[in-house]
């Protein structure tokens, strides 16, 4: 959510404006309970007194460590949200949880507006539009590929979507399997470009052909990699499959990438891969 807001029409608020008292407090537990079901990418929201967490609700993305009746950290958004004494904004670095996190949090006063008495706080994973649209162009993508295709996407840690066929399918690659290293994902993301490999059949009893795109953000960071895999048969016709699969991958993701950022002329000048343009490799064990 760009903007935070409760309410409809001339009564409308930006959380940003609030000034939480206890019963406002309960009114937005309550709230949050039903709104950040419909976050594409999940939220947590808690409450705090001085010292402890009082409340907490999170739906598909969660603050490890951070439990009802544990101790919260004094340098955390609920701290710095009691010691500046007003509603305050962060973009938390993707180093934190693996993901860029959009937080907000406020203090919590008592009924006489006197004294602060603990906090709120709404933290918000940022996903790559491409993982956002994942489940609604993945099957149908996955389907037309020719012999059938797996697609996965990762964040900079572990695979975080995928979609097979019943033609082809990668069954040692689950959700939260961590990133191998030496694979094309983790190549990606760290040289920031797109790494086109074959997988060595000794690994999986066939030839496999894959292409990793890295997936950056609108600050220009990493936030993970996308990666088609295509299946035995397209894999033996190398050089055309190089081409079909690094050109397919290197647009499509480029082309998202643009409408994240609102870059027309990137979408202008983006155009197919041309031979020799990616990071080609020999065959390798790695996936």
């Amino acid at each position: 959510m760009d903007k935070q807001i409760l309410g409809k029409g001339e009564g409308q608020m930006e959380l940003k404006d609030l000034r939480v008292h206890t019963q406002e407090a309960n009114f937005l537990k309550n709230y949050f309970q039903i709104i950040i079901r419909a976050f594409g990418g999940g939220a947590c929201f808690f409450v705090t007194d001085l010292d402890t967490i009082t409340f907490k609700h999170a739906e598909k993305f969660d603050i490890p460590g951070l439990e009802v009746g544990t101790r919260y950290s004094q340098e955390g958004l609920a701290a710095q949200a009691i010691q500046a004494r007003k509603v305050i904004e962060r973009d938390l670095a993707i180093e934190l949880y693996g993901v860029r996190v959009y937080a907000i949090g406020g203090p919590i006063w008592n009924e006489s507006d006197s004294e602060i008495i603990g906090a709120w706080a709404l933290m918000e994973p940022r996903q790559h539009k491409i993982v956002q649209a994942f489940d609604s162009f993945a099957p149908t993508l996955a389907e037309v590929l020719p012999e059938g295709g797996f697609i996965c996407v990762t964040d900079r840690e572990k695979y975080v979507k995928r979609q097979g066929t019943k033609k082809f399918d990668m069954a040692e690659l689950q959700v939260n399997t961590p990133i191998r290293v030496g694979s094309g994902p983790e190549k990606a993301i760290k040289q920031k470009e797109l790494i086109i490999q074959e997988v060595d059949e000794n690994i999986f009893g066939f030839p496999i052909l894959t292409a990793s795109e890295p997936l950056i953000d609108e600050n220009g960071d990493v936030v993970g990699s996308f990666t088609v895999m295509l299946a035995p048969q397209i894999g033996k016709r190398t050089q055309r499959s190089r081409r079909f699969i690094g050109s397919g991958v290197d647009w499509g993701v480029r082309l998202h990438a643009a409408n994240y950022r609102g870059d027309k002329r990137h979408q202008l000048q983006s155009k197919p891969l041309a031979p020799g343009n990616s990071n080609s490799e020999e065959p390798t064990g790695q996936y």
